[in-house]
């Protein structure tokens, strides 16, 4: 009586068997997730280079402080040099300017890889 008063409206909600939308009539073959699912695996082995790095720019002020001197002298050698030291083993491949960094982190030269991700930080 005091309460909040509800209007409840009954629409027809069409009925979908089961799977009807993934099997109507596709031009194109069935999917299969299997490479996908691959490369979401590998995925997460850049993830953890990833963490190594920023993990270090958290823990070590000299580290910061150094990755941002090289970056401001545009010693690119320095700062690649700086990023695998932080325990990193992918390729990297750096672009900054005076606002920050980007760091695309890249594990497609190595035995199986597929992926690349890229970071950007402000400074």
């Amino acid at each position: 009586m005091y309460g909040p008063h509800y209007i409840f409206h009954s629409y027809p909600l069409p009925f979908y068997p089961k799977h009807s939308l993934l099997q109507a009539d596709s031009p194109f073959p069935p999917v299969n997730t299997e490479q996908l699912h691959t490369s979401a695996k590998r995925f997460e082995s850049i993830m953890r280079e990833v963490d190594l790095f920023i993990e270090k720019l958290l823990i070590s002020e000299t580290f910061a402080t150094e990755l941002m001197d090289a970056a401001q002298l545009s010693d690119h050698n320095k700062v690649n040099e700086l990023i695998l030291s932080a325990g990193v083993t992918v390729h990297v491949k750096t672009n900054f300017n005076p606002t920050g960094i980007q760091i695309e982190f890249d594990n497609t030269e190595q035995g199986e890889g597929c992926c690349k991700l890229t970071i950007s930080l402000l400074w």
